[in-house]
């Protein structure tokens, strides 16, 4: 009983150690600097590591003082640093991804997101203007549309497209398996000892 009791402290402390945590960011473009953000409520110190991978090769590089690759954490950044910047010159389908981890420890929370990098930033640009604010909008039977109608409709909000909202990371995998052995084990323990008292 003893040991089951340690076993179960054991189990226990990676689960109670993970962070809960999200990322934002916009679309990502192939060549261009992008902006990850960390959104969580914790604010005890974690070691960082942000990167964009391709079938388990990281195909990024992460901004700390210099370009460098994203292999080593970025020591005690969070909360001090909540905002990251990577690169990359991938383009297609791959997976935004983040762990993080209490500085001095080796159990880390991960999440990732499958995100599609864009080839190239739009760059359409009349005399240094925003082209939305001065659009002339055309439609078919109607030949033009009031201009301050569309100044008035127009926000400069950030749209995100394609972020799931509902992730299963890795680890959330491995605490659901741990959580199930345990549980088999217990039963099974269970059983035999009540057959054994037969």
């Amino acid at each position: 009983m003893k040991y089951m009791a340690i076993s179960l402290l054991i189990l226990l402390i990676p689960i109670a150690s993970a962070i809960n945590y999200t990322l934002n960011y916009s679309t990502i473009y192939q060549h261009d600097d992008s902006k990850i953000k960390i959104e969580s409520d914790d604010l005890d110190t974690h070691d960082v590591k942000i990167f964009i991978e391709d079938g388990g090769v990281t195909v990024s590089e992460i901004y700390d003082e210099k370009w460098q690759a994203p292999f080593h954490y970025i020591i005690g950044a969070y909360p001090e640093t909540k905002e990251f910047t990577i690169r990359t010159n991938y383009s297609g389908s791959a997976n935004l991804c983040a762990r993080l981890r209490r500085s001095g420890k080796t159990s880390y929370s991960e999440v990732c997101y499958p995100i599609i990098i864009a080839i190239s930033r739009p760059s359409i640009k009349i005399n240094d203007e925003d082209p939305i604010k001065n659009a002339t909008v055309f439609q078919p039977g109607n030949s033009s549309l009031d201009t301050q109608e569309i100044r008035e409709n127009y926000t400069n909000e950030k749209i995100t497209l394609n972020k799931p909202s509902d992730i299963v990371t890795k680890e959330g995998q491995k605490e659901k398996i741990i959580i199930v052995g345990f549980a088999s084990i217990a039963i099974a323990l269970i059983v035999f000892l009540a057959l054994k008292k037969l």
